[in-house]
């Protein structure tokens, strides 16, 4: 998606819009945002984890386990499982 005014619409661009948009303190907005970057089809399953991360380094555990949960659902077939 092109916006000629704005750049590209992309998970990555979304995503730091909606990181930004959180940090001052417009919650509601950037979890929207956030929601329009996991709806992207240019989110890889790396890019996804490293956001879901970045969130939880922030301490917003509840959207962190969101991204998470999106990026299984979104990308099931590079689940791992791991036996220890």
């Amino acid at each position: 998606m092109e916006d000629s005014a704005n750049g590209q619409a992309n998970f990555r661009t979304l995503s730091v819009l909606g990181e930004l948009q959180i940090a001052n303190g417009m919650v509601a907005e950037g979890k929207k945002t956030m929601d329009r970057a996991l709806a992207s089809p240019t989110g890889t399953p790396i890019d996804i984890h490293q956001a879901a991360r970045f969130q939880q380094i922030q301490g917003n555990n509840e959207l962190a386990r969101e991204v998470f949960l999106a990026n299984a659902k979104k990308h099931p077939a590079t689940r791992r499982t791991s036996r220890i």
